[in-house]
């Protein structure tokens, strides 16, 4: 019964992405907030 060990593993990868997208896209977001308050004053 291989298939439903197939079907876990890349769930537990795309999880990992997603989590690691998320992170980095909050940093950015971040680091775009902090820029657009510098640049306003």
């Amino acid at each position: 019964m291989p298939l439903p060990h197939r079907q876990i593993k890349p769930t537990r990868i795309a999880f990992a992405n997603l989590s690691k997208l998320q992170v980095f896209h909050n940093l950015r977001s971040f680091r775009h907030q902090i820029f657009e308050g510098t640049a306003k004053r």
